[in-house]
């Protein structure tokens, strides 16, 4: 799920390659998306996200080894006799500003294998997770590689292999201070990143995490992590 600069709340429809835009108030609005490799379409998009400062949307789109940015079109519409502006696609063709990535492969910047979560830092860059090359992909607005933080390992932020189950970027979020927070599932812990020169600042670990998934951050900054293991926040 997410929420753009009108309060208007997007959920991703997995099985069905589409996204259904609801207005604050639950009235439906619209639904956009279609399965398929043109530049336009999805194939089993991990990840839906909304860049509210530019006004965009952002798949990770995983069976297309690629992350496409696309622009907001704009529609206007009255309800409750109260003039309001609504910004979501008209239609399921929405073509994309820039694609990172489309081919299967560890080369940085333009090759993904299981591009999956989204985040974006303080300079309003963004960060995609790259799964099975254990990594994060880091671009500036306007596509242009930054570079990649993370990597396969028991090193300092980097991830790691497990034994069995899910591993790589879980979920990745902005804490202020030009911290960047990405869960490490494999890892059972957080992975905190300078977003300035994307260093390593320090690792968050808890026997409380097993299996962490998603993570929220709060305004006095304290992290809530969903722990699928033991079903705790």
């Amino acid at each position: 799920i997410s929420v753009d600069w009108r309060g208007n709340v997007y959920g991703r429809d997995e099985s069905g390659d589409r996204i259904l835009a609801f207005a604050p108030d639950g009235s439906f609005l619209a639904a956009f998306g279609e399965r398929g490799f043109d530049p336009h379409q999805q194939e089993n998009a991990d990840e839906f996200t909304i860049d509210v400062r530019r006004k965009r949307f952002i798949w990770a789109d995983n069976n297309n080894y690629r992350v496409s940015v696309h622009q907001m079109r704009h529609r206007r519409r009255v309800r409750s006799r109260i003039f309001t502006q609504y910004d979501f696609p008209e239609a399921p063709v929405v073509e994309p500003v820039w694609i990172a990535g489309g081919t299967q492969g560890s080369a940085p910047g333009n090759e993904f294998n299981e591009p999956n979560e989204l985040g974006f830092d303080s300079n309003g860059r963004l960060w995609a997770g790259d799964g099975f090359n254990y990594r994060v992909q880091i671009f500036e607005a306007d596509g242009t590689f930054v570079a990649t933080v993370g990597g396969e390992g028991n090193g300092p932020c980097q991830f790691a292999v497990p034994g069995s189950g899910k591993f790589g970027a879980e979920a990745i979020r902005e804490g202020g201070a030009h911290q960047m927070f990405v869960v490490d599932r494999g890892g059972q812990k957080i992975n905190v990143y300078d977003s300035n020169d994307l260093s390593c600042l320090r690792q968050i670990t808890s026997p409380l995490l097993e299996d962490p998934t998603g993570l929220a951050i709060d305004s006095a900054g304290d992290l809530y992590v969903a722990d699928q293991a033991t079903d705790l926040i």
